[in-house]
């Protein structure tokens, strides 16, 4: 079975990064950044606010070891979202070996509880 973790882990990517852009079309105003924070608070793997983006391992995220970070903006206000790590060859292979894992049960599970996860 899909652990909870991965099975939501897609929708929340988006819900959090759709509110993000949402939150920073015009810059984040006053008005805006304490929004931006609660979403970043709730959100355990990046942030809308211009903080780290973690990497997703095994089920769960962690802080990245690397040396070099990307940021990433809003392309409409040039906006600080995120710092994205160039991860290291370390986190990259044991990422590959965690999803060759998790897909081991992902692709015996149905197309309608595929459509559950990605709908809930």
């Amino acid at each position: 079975m899909v652990s909870p973790d991965l099975r939501h882990f897609s929708l929340k990517m988006f819900t959090a990064r759709r509110s993000c852009l949402t939150l920073n079309r015009r810059g984040l105003s006053s008005l805006a950044r304490p929004r931006a924070e609660a979403i970043s608070a709730n959100w355990q793997g990046t942030s809308c606010t211009g903080g780290n983006t973690m990497n997703f391992i095994g089920g769960r995220f962690e802080e990245s070891k690397a040396d070099k970070w990307n940021d990433v903006s809003d392309p409409s206000t040039q906006t600080l979202l995120s710092h994205v790590p160039e991860t290291t060859e370390e986190e990259f292979e044991r990422a590959v070996a965690s999803a060759k894992e998790a897909f081991g049960s992902w692709r015996r599970t149905t197309v309608l509880t595929r459509q559950r996860f990605a709908l809930e």
